[in-house]
């Protein structure tokens, strides 16, 4: 039976864990939502039973979403991609603290203030603070071409 593909011929959501090509070339919104009680820790997404390794998002209509976690607001799915990334949106109903930070932690920079910017390969976002129960999502496609 063939796969389907989107569009532009890419097939996103294949392999045992769909989380690893949750982005392509067509723009995919991506959220961590918190779990009642439980802010953006600036951590890897994980619940309270199952760690990042275990945890796929549920995926619906170019949107994947990482809920009910206990830790979360790094984007570690991001920084799986090397090559540059282009964010054309940020949605932050929690309000958090978002900044751009390499894959050790340190931070890079503040998150840029005009849409769409560029991201480099392994650079991370990172959420921290905000609302309990809040959610961040970016809207993210890998670059079809050099964008630095």
């Amino acid at each position: 039976m063939p796969i389907n593909a989107k569009e532009d011929n890419n097939v996103p959501f294949t392999g045992s864990r769909p989380r690893y090509r949750i982005l392509d070339t067509s723009p995919s919104w991506v959220y961590h939502k918190m779990a009642a009680g439980s802010s953006l820790s600036g951590a890897a997404p994980r619940t309270t039973s199952l760690a990042e390794a275990d945890l796929d998002p549920a995926v619906s209509a170019g949107m994947a979403e990482f809920s009910g976690l206990s830790q979360g607001g790094l984007f570690t799915h991001l920084g799986r991609y090397m090559q540059p990334l282009l964010i054309e949106a940020v949605d932050n109903q929690a309000g958090a603290t978002i900044t751009i930070v390499s894959q050790d932690g340190t931070t890079l920079r503040a998150l840029p203030t005009s849409l769409p910017f560029a991201v480099g390969p392994g650079e991370l976002i990172k959420a921290t603070g905000g609302s309990a129960g809040g959610r961040v999502g970016v809207l993210a496609k890998i670059a079809g071409e050099k964008i630095f």
